[in-house]
Order: structure tokens, then sequence, then C-alpha cells
């Protein structure tokens, strides 16, 4: 009969395991817990960049397609400006636009940035028989007809400080001005059929190569003028005091924040070829395209629009490429949540930021690592119990021999059948337990030792009684006037005696004697 561990054993080794166990269920039950956020939303947002065929709407159509992969629908509207689209998003009538940088972000209370794109330059044409007097000064468009873009635009905020700069006074209600501003569309520009109704220059901020440039360059054959005084347009912003810079008082909720002005180039070749259109680089300046949403729009919309314009074919609509290193530019708006979120994920660790980490996780770390310890020491000791038990079975069964020997001997007559067949199991016991100690079924070279030394004491014993057996049959015999072989067979039951060339025992299996289990 198996050998059972007491009850208490059981109980402790029932019980560790399943500890080890339960602190890793429950550590991983928390993992996937903070870690699971539930079905991902989609976010539908309203979104402007201006007008078309303008370039800012277009990427805002462009950016809508991108983002509505990741989760975000924009439904994309027209807006006369840049000015116009802040008002809307401060207003909460849009929740996202595409709007021209370097304005005056103070009045806009409720407008966040997102990200910073890529600069659009200034560019300025003019009728090709005043190209070589504008661009040997520009104060040549005194008089002149000048389209600074629709009311409420950011290209008309910053042509009319550009000309004020350069001493062209914008006209007003009650005097004429230096020159006269019109205010037809991009759209507008491109349906006129008749020279004559063009304006003699036309200034706007827009991406390269701007659709509306392009038309009036290979159709009128206009010309671009450089604009080469970024530096000093920036210094004037020190002082506005002295008139240089006057500004129309209808546009004074327009001003420019000229800090945020950068020098670019238009390459040449941007409008044409043969001829080339610039022959040359030419000079300007420009701000970048500003992604703006309201306060209120979830971080998480933000942080998938960020993927979208950084790491979708959004990124490409740039030369060069978008990058999240724009994310580094100082802010014209104050950042949103969501960009300040995503900056986090994405800026590399730093020391506290691994010591935050740490902290937060050395508990949880240590009830895993502590549950799979116990559970593994478990599995170890049950696995190394099992093969122990293979050997305390086989000394049971030596015991179990050794009591039936005794119990033999102390009977009124030493019968030497049984004796026989119990020499016979604990050979073929013994036998069992070495093969099975070579195959690796059974490890413990001392539980291996003891067993031998137990199985030979087992067969000494044995050996003992059967010689004193047989010493007792072969006085009867001679008594009874038997040969030896005779009395032999006769205490055997007709059994044949183990040959020499037999392990020993191995003759005697099942000679009268019990089977071996």
């Amino acid at each position: 009969m198996p050998h059972k561990l007491p009850r208490n054993q059981w109980s402790g080794e029932r019980f560790w395991p399943a500890l080890g166990l339960l602190a890793v269920l429950l550590a991983s039950f928390w993992l996937a817990w903070n870690a699971w956020e539930g079905p991902s939303p989609t976010f539908r947002l309203r979104a402007t960049g201006g007008r078309l065929p303008g370039p800012k709407q277009r990427l805002t159509q462009a950016l809508a397609r991108e983002s509505t992969r990741l989760g975000v629908d924009l439904t994309v509207s027209e807006c006369p400006g840049s000015i116009e689209s802040l008002d809307e998003v401060n207003d909460g009538r849009v929740d996202l636009a595409l709007v021209q940088g370097g304005l005056d972000s103070k009045r806009w209370t409720e407008v966040r940035q997102v990200a910073a794109l890529h600069i659009e330059p200034l560019q300025l044409i003019v009728r090709a028989d005043l190209y070589a007097s504008v661009s040997a000064n520009l104060r040549a468009l005194h008089g002149r007809s000048v389209n600074l873009g629709e009311p409420g635009s950011g290209s008309e905020a910053l042509a009319r400080q550009v000309l004020g700069f350069v001493g062209l006074r914008a006209g007003t209600t009650e005097s004429p001005g230096d020159y006269r501003a019109m205010s037809l569309t991009h759209r507008e520009l491109q349906e006129i059929s008749s020279p004559e109704k063009l304006p003699d220059a036309v200034i706007t901020v827009s991406s390269l190569p701007t659709p509306v440039i392009r038309y009036l360059v290979t159709r009128w054959g206009y010309r671009l003028v450089a604009i080469p005084f970024a530096e000093a347009f920036g210094l004037g912003d020190l002082d506005n005091d002295d008139g240089s810079t006057e500004v129309d008082p209808s546009s004074a909720r327009a001003q420019i924040d000229r800090v945020h002005l950068q020098e670019t180039q238009i390459p040449a070749f941007t409008y044409g070829v043969e001829p080339a259109v610039p022959q040359s680089r030419i000079p300007t300046f420009g701000a970048r395209i500003l992604v703006v949403t309201h306060r209120k729009t979830e971080p998480e919309a933000v942080k998938r629009l960020l993927e979208a314009i950084f790491f979708s074919d959004f990124a490409e609509v740039a030369r060069p490429p978008l990058v999240p290193s724009l994310l580094d530019l100082p802010p014209e708006f104050p950042l949103h949540p969501g960009t300040v979120e995503f900056l986090q994920r994405n800026k590399p660790l730093r020391v506290g930021d691994a010591v935050d980490f740490l902290e937060k996780t050395s508990s949880l770390t240590g009830a895993i690592l502590g549950g799979l310890f116990v559970t593994w020491q478990w599995a170890r000791r049950r696995y190394r119990r099992r093969r122990e038990l293979g050997f305390e079975s086989y000394l049971l069964k030596v015991t179990a021999i050794e009591r039936e020997a005794l119990q033999l001997e102390l009977a009124s007559r030493l019968e030497l059948a049984p004796l026989l067949a119990l020499q016979s199991d604990l050979g073929r016991l013994k036998n069992e337990a070495m093969e099975r100690f070579t195959l690796g079924e059974l490890e413990g070279e001392g539980l291996m030792s003891g067993f031998l030394t137990h199985a030979n004491d087992a067969r000494d014993y044995l050996a003992r009684l059967i010689l004193h057996a047989r010493t007792t049959i072969e006085k009867q015999a001679r008594k009874q006037g038997l040969s030896t072989d005779a009395a032999w067979a006769l205490a055997i039951g007709g059994h044949e005696t183990p040959s020499s060339n037999e392990p020993e025992g191995a003759a005697l299996a099942d000679r009268g004697g019990r089977p071996l289990e």
C-alpha cells in the first residue's frame, strides 16, 4: 500500500504554491486592468483650414484622410482666413484649424496649440512691367492696386504691416492712402479672364507652390519680387509708435507678432522652368502653419492627431518632411494637454522618471517574482518528492518482506518454500530499483544507498533463515533414510533449486511465494 504523507505536510505543500499562484494572478490582473483602456472611441471634430483652393484647406483635407484611420473623423468646412478660423475655434464653433502663425495670440484665450508645421513664405508678385521698379524699391507700388487677400485673413494682416514698414499708408474712409487695397480670394483671382481687372501686385502667405501664384505667373506673366528685409522687419516690432508701421484700423484685431516670423527662401524654378521662375533663390520671410484646437478638446483625440501628423503619409506634405522635433519649438499658443502628454510619452527616459517608475512598479514586480519563486520551489519539491516516494515504496516493500520473514521465523515450524519465495521477491525488487535508478526514473544517491543497505540486510537475514531450514531438512532426511535431494524437493514442493548462472533469487521467483507488486 503506498505510503501517505501526514495531513499537516500535505496542507503545507498545498498552501504555499496556492499563495504564490494567487500573488501572480493578482499582479497579472492588476497589470491587465491598468493596460486595458476599453474599446477605442472615435472622436468627431469640426475642422477648417481656410478656403479652397488654398493650401491650408488642402492640408486640412489631407489630415482628415489620415486621421480617420486613427479614430478621429474631421468634418472639414471653409472659412475666410486664419483670423476668422481662430475666432471660430476660440468660440467653440470649430474644434480644429490650420492657421497662419505669427499672429498676436493674446486675444484668443481658449485656443491651444497642437503642433507647428512647415513655414509658409510671404510671396509678392507684380506685373512684368513693374518688376524692375518694384524690385529696386517696394515704394514703387505707390498708387498701384495691391491684392491683400480676404479681410480677416493672416495674409492681409501681414501684407498691411509689410507695406506700412516700407512707408506705404493703407487707405481709410477719409483718405485713399498710398495704394489701392483689393480683397480678392484665390478662387476669384483665377476666375478673372481680363488682364485689366487684375491687380498690379498680389501679396499672400501660402505654402509652396501656391496654385494662384503659379496661375498668375504662367497665365499673365507676373514676376516674383524679393523681400530681403526680414531681420529689419523683426526689429521694427520694438517700436511701433513712429508711424512707420501704420496698420489699417479695420485690421487692428489682426496684429502680427513678429517674434515668430522666420527668414526663408523661395527656390529657383518653383513656378516655371522655361523660363525659370524665379531664376534664382529669392529671400523672404514667413510664418509656420499652426494646428490649433479648443482647450476642451479631448487629449486622446489630440494625441491621435499628432500620430497622423508625424507618423503617417501626411508628414511628407512638406520638404523637409514633418518630424516630431518640431514640437520642441517655442509655442505661439499654450500647448494643449494632449500635446504635453504626447511629448512626455516620446521624450527620452530621464533618471528621475526611471526612479519614479521603479518606485511605482517595485512592489508589483516583487509580488510577481515572489509568487513565481514560491511556485517554482513547490513544483521542484513536488517533483523531487514524487521521485523520492519511489524509493519509499521500495523501502516499504523490503520492510514488508522482513516482517513476513520474522513471522515465519516465529512460527512453530520454519517453512523453506515461503522463505525462498521471499528471497525471490527481494531479488526482483532490488533489480527493478537498480534498473529505474540507472534510467533516471529514480534519483538521490543517498536514498539509493539506504535502500541497498536495507535490501542487503534483508537478504542476509533471509539467507540465515534458509540456511537454518536447509540444515534442519538434511538432519530429518538422514533420520528418515531419505536422500538429501529428495528431502529438498519435498520441502520446496517439487520446485527446482536455483542455478548458479541465474541472479540471486531469479530461479525462485513465483515458487510458492506471493507475486511481486
